[in-house]
């Protein structure tokens, strides 16, 4: 009979354990919710539930709603937030779309997606690994994407290391056709001083390969500011992707296309954005808005 009552007492200290823990963590997730909402920062449930028993912490919002002082709002289907409750350091969240965002006055944006799955690993220092997959995302009329993957680690000196991937990247500009991007790849830091630093970007559509790093910002009116080295292993085959959506008149035009070719097929250039316009090496190609 030993193993028996072994087994027994385990299953009761366990449960013990799991009461307690889910508890704890009611308790704090009402605490983070109130000091948010002294910041004006909601989130609001239709239903709210605790479960998981008994090897999971697990909190459940039918219909959430998202407010923040910056008069963005978001709205989604279902929210499920949980932690093994071996490993409560670890949260995964669960989101059910679609989800609908207004910021400010603008109309209201509807996302589509399959369910997004975020990761949370806590470290000692109380700082966090992120990372978030978004599967099948569309915003009509804008951008669709296959999946998109964001990442996110606390690196030296207050930095945030950043990293996303997204395949199957169609852009939809209002006026012009389409702009697709097969795969798109990004290393970078932002520091503490607003400056994000590009180790790396890669977009890849058919065999035209283009690739920079170098540093951005925003500037005092919120405009994009800086510079990247890029380079592409086919020019022709970017200026074809890139023609339509340069803003030039025809001389310009044919002026940007004979300097470039200049250059070869293996091109370097610089993207420089100043002063609220944005250049392709010496060519001016586009207004920046904040």
């Amino acid at each position: 009979m030993m193993p028996v009552f072994g087994m027994l007492g385990l299953a009761a200290i366990w449960s013990v354990y799991w009461f307690i823990g889910l508890t704890v963590a009611e308790r704090q997730t009402a605490q983070w919710r109130e000091r948010l909402a002294r910041d004006s920062f909601r989130l609001e449930c239709a239903t709210e539930s605790w479960g998981g028993y008994p090897f999971r912490f697990q909190f459940t919002c039918n219909s959430p709603a998202f407010a923040s002082p910056q008069r963005v709002s978001a709205a989604s289907k279902s929210m499920t937030v949980l932690a093994q409750a071996y490993n409560p350091w670890h949260v995964i969240a669960l989101l059910d779309g679609p989800t609908t965002v207004v910021a400010g006055n603008a109309r209201q944006l509807e996302a589509r997606h399959g369910r997004i799955v975020a990761s949370v690993k806590i470290r000692d220092a109380g700082e966090a690994d992120i990372s978030i997959d978004v599967p099948e995302l569309a915003l009509p009329g804008w951008l669709s994407a296959g999946r998109l993957l964001i990442h996110g680690r606390p690196e030296p000196e207050g930095a945030l290391g950043l990293a996303w991937s997204i395949s199957g990247l169609n852009y939809e500009p209002e006026g012009r056709p389409p702009l697709r991007v097969a795969q798109s790849d990004f290393v970078g830091t932002l520091k503490t001083d607003g400056d994000l630093v590009v180790h790396d970007i890669v977009l890849k559509e058919g065999a035209v390969i283009y690739r920079g790093s170098g540093s951005v910002r925003l500037d005092g009116s919120k405009r994009l500011s800086g510079l990247l080295n890029t380079e592409t292993n086919d020019l022709d085959g970017l200026l074809l992707i890139l023609d339509p959506h340069l803003d030039m008149n025809e001389q310009q035009r044919a002026a940007f296309k004979t300097v470039l070719g200049l250059l070869g097929q293996q091109a370097k250039i610089d993207l420089i954005a100043r002063d609220g316009e944005f250049y392709i090496g010496p060519f001016k190609v586009a207004d920046l808005v904040p």
